[in-house]
């Protein structure tokens, strides 16, 4: 709803403002579909570590620790988040990890967003 509230402040037209909201709507409906990928780096805390990611801004790696920090498995010990920080850290130097953690997300969206006949802006 906030992505729709948003186009309207910024006087985009209703049709538009209604694009935002489904787009941003099915943006994590996959969201699930990652998560034993995302079980070790996350100390079993999927929940944290994906809130901790929706969070944060992914081009910015000292953010995205930060919010990480603040959201996933805050009650680990200090030794195994230091350890899980690291193995993230060097799986997102690796664009081919990256795209195969992000990929079903955005292809279970496409596909639900296709099925329900959403403008191609949406899909």
């Amino acid at each position: 709803m906030f992505a729709g509230r948003l186009g309207k402040r910024l006087g985009l037209p209703e049709d538009q403002c209604a694009e935002l909201f489904y787009a941003s709507l099915l943006r994590f409906i996959g969201c699930s579909v990652g998560i034993p990928e995302a079980l070790g780096p996350s100390l079993g805390d999927p929940e944290g570590y994906q809130r901790g990611l929706a969070m944060s801004d992914l081009v910015n790696v000292e953010d995205v620790f930060a919010r990480l920090d603040e959201n996933m498995a805050t009650d680990a010990p200090s030794e195994a988040r230091r350890a899980a920080f690291a193995a993230i850290g060097e799986a997102s130097g690796d664009a081919e990890i990256m795209k195969s953690l992000t990929r079903p997300h955005c292809e279970l969206g496409a596909k639900l967003a296709t099925d329900v006949s959403m403008p191609p802006v949406v899909v």
